[in-house]
């Protein structure tokens, strides 16, 4: 997929890491048989489906307000201030950043669906997502991230900006696609076949 280079540093940025991660999702999880990638390492722990059903879960409580507030109509060059984080983007950052792992769970209404089985199939709904992810930090390259205000999945009291959303989003994504790959590495971890 060809695209446009976003000017924004902050964009910029998370636009390469979840590139980056698309390829390392294709990469990691292109050969994995319906077992494995249903596969729990414990009753409790999620399988590599279930991480990506999670992320799914939790982006569609946002895409709603992308729609809304990300339009497809070219805006006009403009300057704009440098991205600062909110304080509550921030706490949500803490909660998701891959690199500070901390234990958090999952509210409810983002947990997996137990007991489900998911096809093989729903790894390209995952890449969809995350492509679709990168397009709008390219749609949103022309917008004051400071400004755009995104209400958080929990409801709308909580609300952070749009560049707290970019940042949280692709932190998130790392943090499962690390999951995804200690779910494959534990002991008995269905063989390929």
């Amino acid at each position: 997929m060809t695209t446009q280079q976003t000017q924004n540093p902050h964009l910029q940025r998370i636009h390469g890491e979840l590139r980056a991660l698309i390829a390392d999702v294709r990469d990691s999880f292109a050969g994995l048989s319906p077992e494995q990638f249903n596969w729990k390492p414990e009753p409790k722990k999620w399988s590599i489906a279930e991480c990506m059903q999670h992320l799914l879960l939790a982006y569609g409580r946002y895409r709603p307000q992308l729609v809304k507030k990300i339009k497809d109509i070219p805006l006009p060059a403009q300057t704009f201030p440098a991205y600062r984080s909110t304080y509550m983007g921030r706490i949500f950052m803490g909660f998701v950043n891959p690199d500070k792992f901390r234990k958090t769970p999952a509210p409810p209404m983002f947990k997996p669906t137990k007991g489900s089985s998911y096809p093989l199939s729903f790894q390209k709904e995952y890449l969809n997502y995350l492509e679709e992810l990168c397009a709008y930090i390219q749609k949103a390259d022309h917008y004051n991230l400071n400004q755009v205000k995104i209400n958080s999945s929990l409801g709308w009291i909580i609300r952070f900006n749009l560049g707290d959303y970019f940042e949280i989003e692709s932190m998130h994504n790392r943090r499962h696609v690390g999951q995804m790959k200690r779910v494959m590495q534990k002991e008995h971890f269905p063989k390929s076949t």
